[in-house]
């Protein structure tokens, strides 16, 4: 993967890539690689425009191994999604608690 440094924080990187997901109409995505796996942590989050939400965030933290028995590290990741556009008509709307 190519991927683009931060300009203002040498430690962070930027790459764009393609959802893969376990089955072809949706469902969860792989998160899995050869040296270990992707997990979810908190909550989702939203991100926001002037306009209103324009896509959700989800934290993660790289666990070395297979799940369960992953040992966690200290990569910390921030995957974020964009809304597809016929959910923005009704980006205006606040956020689900």
């Amino acid at each position: 993967f190519a991927g683009e440094l931060c300009q203002r924080d040498t430690d962070q990187w930027f790459f764009f890539v393609p959802r893969q997901e376990r089955e072809a109409h949706g469902g969860r995505p792989n998160r899995l690689t050869t040296t270990g796996y992707w997990k979810a942590t908190g909550s989702l989050g939203y991100v926001y425009s002037n306009n209103g939400i324009i896509g959700v965030k989800r934290t993660m933290v790289f666990c070395r191994g297979r799940v369960p028995g992953g040992r966690k590290t200290e990569w910390k990741m921030n995957e974020c999604r964009a809304i597809e556009a016929e959910a923005s008509s009704s980006s205006n709307a606040t956020p689900p608690k």
